[in-house]
């Protein structure tokens, strides 16, 4: 039985000049309440070795690594339903079968300084683009598990389109 669940505040700053919006948080992110929780997933991966810290195992520490980069991080999707025909609990934005969207325009408002939208994965891009037509966004790789080739495998190759595209983002 599918039910509608919702997703996570977003973790903006006042200084904040760039918005990451993945689609919408995993079961072990929900689980967790903490954005890209899932090992599998590289997101804490790239901005750790980026920033040259560890990677994060607490919201506390995540936040500060966004911090220091100016990085705000939300969901295109406020709420959704998630199909799981396996019942293994899947986190597959194939599976999201309905969506609200989380109220962007709010955010940019209320932080006017950021200046870049980025979203990670085409899906999630492409609803941005129709529900926010008015908002400029550039779409940027997944980090999700199955995106690694992209980025290198487990130790994140510099040289990967996945980390070039990310870096060149985020260097506002």
């Amino acid at each position: 039985m599918s039910k509608r669940i919702y997703g996570l505040k977003p973790i903006v700053y006042k200084d904040s000049n760039v918005l990451i919006l993945g689609s919408f948080p995993g079961a072990e992110s929900l689980k967790q309440q903490f954005y890209y929780a899932d090992n599998g997933n590289i997101f804490w991966d790239f901005f750790s070795q980026y920033s040259g810290q560890d990677r994060p195992h607490s919201l506390s520490e995540a936040s500060a690594i966004l911090r220091e980069l100016n990085v705000a991080v939300w969901d295109v999707y406020e709420s959704v339903i998630r199909e799981d025909k396996t019942e293994k609990k899947t986190s597959n934005d194939s599976d999201i079968r309905e969506y609200t969207f989380n109220d962007i325009r709010t955010l940019l408002r209320d932080y006017p300084g950021i200046s870049r939208i980025g979203v990670a994965g085409g899906d999630p891009y492409d609803s941005f683009v129709e529900h926010f037509p008015e908002l400029q966004a550039e779409c940027l790789p997944s980090t999700s598990g199955s995106n690694r080739k992209q980025w290198g495998g487990k130790i994140l190759d510099r040289t990967r389109k996945g980390w070039i595209k990310w870096s060149e983002f985020i260097e506002v």
